[in-house]
């Protein structure tokens, strides 16, 4: 080792481990479940589903059917082991989950649960259209590019969109 980071090896303690972090690569979406251990699970009394209760995740075990439900993003999700593999489950979600206390640990998820009443309330509350009135000649925008202006072609289209922002430019019929 060089002294380029003798400062830094010096504020902070060597950490050396034999265990090589696992490293996970997907070419599609995914959605992670991290435990912080072994599955740690919190009965929902007087309900079968069991909260996993060692992850920032919505997952439970449902000891009626011995099966695994995650919800991400509003969908239900299930498997016969925590490996998977997982398929949509949102249309097949036990009637029990219906009867997630309201003051329990796992009543956030009661919004996703159908039939419920916060389901239908979520419903009802999406239905009523929100209304915003906006002055065209006062609105502003400051769009930052990184280097100069780099555009690309959308396939199959006559728009090209900018490469080199955090922000949604399109280029349309030169505009």
């Amino acid at each position: 080792m060089d002294d380029n980071w003798a400062d830094v090896r010096a504020a902070l303690p060597l950490i050396v481990t034999k265990k090589v972090p696992d490293v996970l690569i997907s070419t599609k979406a995914i959605e992670l479940i991290v435990l912080d251990g072994v599955p740690q699970y919190e009965p929902i009394a007087p309900t079968k589903p069991m909260l996993i209760a060692n992850t920032q995740n919505n997952l439970f075990l449902n000891t009626a059917d011995n099966k695994y439900y995650f919800l991400a993003a509003g969908r239900w999700f299930s498997a016969s082991s925590l490996a998977g593999p997982w398929g949509s489950a949102s249309d097949s979600l036990p009637d029990d989950f219906k009867n997630i206390p309201e003051d329990s640990a796992a009543d956030r998820v009661l919004v996703s649960v159908p039939g419920t009443s916060e389901a239908n309330d979520a419903m009802n509350f999406a239905s009523i259209p929100d209304k915003a009135t906006i002055d065209r000649s006062a609105a502003t925008v400051n769009v930052v590019y990184e280097g100069k202006l780099q555009l690309a072609a959308i396939p199959t289209t006559s728009v090209q969109y900018v490469k080199n922002t955090a922000y949604n430019v399109f280029l349309v019929n030169d505009k």
